[in-house]
C-alpha cells in the first residue's frame, strides 16, 4: 500500500508533540512491513526530501500562514499522489491542513483526532473560531474518521454534531522494542534520593502546577524525597510555571529538580530510576506520558479525565485521582508508603502491552483498506 501523512509536525525538527510522534511511529512501522510510506511535514528553515528510517520525508520551508499553507499544501499533495501513486492519505483534524485539497481529492482521505483548537481552548480568537470550523468541515468530509480514544471521540462528536458511529477508535500505539532496547541500557540518575517524577511540557494544560500544589503535604510527610520536572518550561500567571512551583514550595526548593527538556535516552533513565510517575493533566486525548510510563513498568498517579481512564485501571495498574491538590497528595503519599509499587508496576506493563505498535499498525492497515474499497465504490 502507498501511503501518504500529512503532518507539519515530524521528527526531528518538528517534533512538538503526540501528533509528531504518532506519526513517526506509526510510519515508520508501515514501512517496516514493506508498505510505501510518505510524509509531507513542514520545516523550519529550507526544503528536503529525504529518506528517513525508510520513511519518504518531504519537509516544505513555506511560510506557516494559514492564508497561504493550505494552498501550497495543495498544490504539493497532488503533486505527491500522483507521483508515488498514493493508495490513501491520513491528516490530522488539528490545522485543516487538507482542507483544500479535500474538495478537489483523487483519493481517500482518513482524518485523524487529535484533539481539534476548541478541545485545547476554551476562549477562541476570531482566526482560532476559523481556524476550528475549517477542521470541522475537514472532519465532517472526510472518507473515514479515527480517534485515539472513546473520550475523544465522544467530546469531539458533542463538539461538533458529529454521529460517533462515523469515528473508528483505533489507539496511539508505542514501539515496545525501541522502548525496551533503549530502557536496558539506562543508567542510575546523577539526582541521588528517591524521587517522584514529572515529564512533558511545564504548561497548565499538563497540571504540574496541581502537583507544585500538593508537594508540600507531601514534602512534609516524607523526609529526603525529591519532585523531578522533566520538560520545556512555559508561562503561568504572569511568570513562568518552574517559578510559581518554586514559589509554593520554597520552604523545600532544595527538594526541586529541573531538567528542561533533555534527550529521550535520559528521559527513560530518569523513568526507570523513579519511585513514582505523577501525571495530573487537566486534558489529555490519548496520554503517551502514562503509556511510556507504564511500559517501563512503573506505577502512575494520573487525573481522572479524558483517556486516562482506558489506559489505567484504577488500583490495579496505576492509580486515578480527581483533579484536586488535597487528593493528589494524599495519593502520592498512600502510594509512596503502602503500596507495593513494583507489583503495580508489572500490571502497568502488562496491560501497556495491548498498545504494541505492531498491533496497533495491523488495524489500521485493515481501515485504509476498508477506507479505499468505500471510495472506490462512490466513484
Amino acid at each position: 500500500m502507498n501511503v501518504l501523512y500529512i503532518s507539519r509536525e515530524y521528527p526531528p525538527e518538528t517534533a512538538w508533540g503526540g501528533i509528531a510522534t504518532y506519526t513517526a511511529d506509526l510510519a515508520e512501522k508501515l514501512a517496516d512491513k514493506g508498505h510505501n510510506v510518505t510524509v509531507l511535514a513542514y520545516s523550519p528553515d529550507k526544503e528536503k526530501d529525504e529518506l528517513q528510517n525508510n520513511v519518504h520525508v518531504i519537509r516544505t520551508s513555506f511560510l506557516y500562514l494559514y492564508k497561504l499553507y493550505p494552498i501550497r499544501i495543495f498544490s504539493l499533495v497532488r503533486r505527491i499522489v500522483r507521483k508515488q501513486a498514493i493508495d490513501v492519505i491520513e491528516v490530522p483534524e488539528h490545522g485543516a491542513e487538507a482542507l483544500v485539497y479535500q474538495r478537489m481529492r483523487e483519493k481517500p482521505i482518513v482524518v485523524r483526532l487529535h484533539g481539534p483548537t476548541s478541545y485545547w481552548d476554551s476562549k477562541l480568537t476570531p482566526f482560532q473560531k476559523i481556524l476550528d470550523y475549517a477542521e470541522k468541515i475537514q472532519t465532517k468530509e472526510a472518507d473515514s474518521i479515527t480517534s485515539p480514544s472513546r473520550t475523544l471521540a465522544r467530546d469531539v462528536c458533542r463538539r461538533w454534531k458529529l454521529d460517533i458511529r462515523q469515528v473508528k477508535v483505533i489507539p496511539n500505539g508505542i514501539n515496545l522494542r525501541k522502548l525496551e532496547e533503549t530502557a536496558s541500557k539506562y543508567k542510575p540518575t546523577k539526582i541521588g534520593s528517591k524521587y517522584i517524577l514529572f515529564f512533558g511540557r511545564l504548561e497548565e494544560r499538563k497540571g504540574p502546577h496541581l502537583l507544585a500544589d500538593s508537594l508540600p503535604e507531601v514534602f512534609e510527610k516524607i523526609p529526603c524525597l525529591k519532585a523531578v520536572f522533566v520538560g520545556k518550561n512555559g508561562s503561568y500567571q504572569d511568570t513562568t510555571m518552574a517559578h510559581y512551583i518554586i514559589t509554593r514550595n520554597w520552604k523545600y526548593r532544595e527538594r526541586l529538580v529541573f531538567t528542561g527538556y533533555i534527550p529521550r535516552s535520559d528521559l527513560i533513565s530518569i523513568i526507570c530510576n523513579s519511585e513514582l510517575v505523577v501525571l495530573p493533566s487537566l486534558r489529555e486525548p490519548f496520554g503517551y506520558t502514562i503509556l511510556e510510563s507504564m511500559s517501563l513498568g512503573k506505577c502512575v498517579v494520573a487525573s481522572s479525565c479524558g483517556a486516562f481512564q482506558e489506559l489505567i485501571e484504577d488500583g490495579r495498574s496505576g492509580f486515578l485521582v480527581k483533579i484536586n491538590p488535597k487528593e493528589l497528595a494524599e495519593k502520592i503519599i498512600y502510594c509512596l508508603s503502602e503500596v507495593d509499587l513494583q507489583k503495580i508496576g508489572e500490571k502497568a506493563a502488562k496491560k501497556a502491552r495491548r498498545f504494541d505498535i505492531n498491533s496497533i499498525a495491523e488495524r489500521t492497515i485493515k481501515n485504509y483498506a476498508k477506507t479505499i474499497r468505500e471510495f472506490q465504490q462512490k466513484r
